[in-house]
């Protein structure tokens, strides 16, 4: 099914849970797979190719199969996401096209199960369009639908009352409406089945109007089991939850990945995200001390994903002598 997100800065609590959904540890113990054949097609031959630089672990196969097959990919993240899985054993092949396949895969040293999604720009030569790999949440049920005219007119209905509840700007909210309204009278959007490629083009087209890099679409290939009826409000981690979480932030030195003192005394950092500060302040200290005594700084936030604001807060601390307001957290809702 469709999820739409309009997503601000997160508090900490949503900043665990949506990391820990991305992480979710399956528990069910893991057999001795079958070796599966990956197709001799295009697409095939393109995730063999990511699958061997990425079980190797080494920076410069992944380099080299960022440059042929995926330009648009990162080699340090991928790397960086090679150690955190341990690699990837090919678990099933679910769909497969010239151009496309879905696949699900197993963690060899998280235990994580996860579903694939190869998408080729072209196949001659072979060009990857959308590489995406997502955990299945524990009880999670495979649900990639080809999407209607229903589905699709559903969503664009959905989105339509998220943005008029809780978009900040309700005129830009009308204007993001209109403007996908139009892109569906036109017929934009009659061709789009797969889901992911449904999320992307919705996500464009409502950035077009905005401007705004936190607004997107995201879509969910599977279905979570419902939440016990005595539940309310939304589910709070626990304790092993929580323990998971810290050791994954630990094992990401808390997406801090690159510092550098680079030419004429100017610090250079380099994060993907905001995590909580009581679990990665220590790494932010150990950081800024290092480059206590540069005469400027760069913080390269060009992957950063956010988080949590207590963490901006706490980095932007280090900038300045006084107490200063530095940003708002609004609901509209509210």
């Amino acid at each position: 099914m469709l999820r739409q997100s309009l997503r601000s800065e997160r508090r900490r609590g949503t900043f665990i849970r949506a990391a820990l959904l991305m992480v979710a540890f399956v528990l069910t113990p893991f057999c001795a797979q079958v070796e599966v054949r990956v197709p001799d097609t295009p697409a095939g031959h393109t995730l063999q190719a990511f699958l061997d630089a990425f079980d190797s672990g080494d920076h410069d196969k992944m380099s080299a199969y960022v440059k042929q097959y995926d330009p648009e990919n990162n080699a340090d993240g991928l790397t960086s996401f090679s150690g955190q899985t341990g690699g990837f054993t090919l678990t099933s092949i679910v769909r497969s096209a010239p151009d496309r396949l879905t696949f699900l895969v197993h963690g060899r040293g998280d235990n994580i199960d996860a579903y694939g999604v190869l998408q080729l720009a072209s196949t001659a030569p072979p060009r990857v369009k959308r590489l995406s790999i997502r955990a299945l949440p524990p009880g999670a049920k495979l649900d990639d639908v080809q999407l209607d005219a229903a589905a699709r007119q559903k969503t664009i209905d959905a989105i339509s009352s998220k943005l008029t509840e809780y978009y900040v700007y309700p005129d830009e909210a009308a204007k993001m409406i209109e403007a996908v309204q139009e892109h569906q009278k036109k017929g934009d959007y009659n061709s789009i089945t797969d889901g992911n490629e449904f999320a992307d083009t919705l996500t464009r087209d409502l950035r077009e109007v905005s401007h705004d890099r936190h607004l997107f679409v995201g879509y969910n290939p599977f279905t979570s089991p419902e939440p016990p009826a005595s539940s309310s409000g939304p589910h709070e981690p626990s304790p092993a939850e929580q323990a998971r979480f810290r050791a994954m932030l630990e094992q990401q030195n808390c997406t801090f990945s690159k510092l550098e003192i680079l030419n004429h005394n100017i610090g250079y950092m380099k994060f993907g995200a905001f995590p909580p500060p009581d679990i990665c302040g220590p790494t932010v200290v150990a950081a800024m001390n290092f480059l206590a005594h540069t005469d400027a700084l760069i913080f390269d936030l060009r992957e950063n994903h956010g988080g949590d604001p207590n963490m901006l807060d706490f980095m932007v601390s280090y900038l300045f002598s006084q107490p200063t307001h530095i940003n708002d957290l609004t609901d509209p809702a509210r």
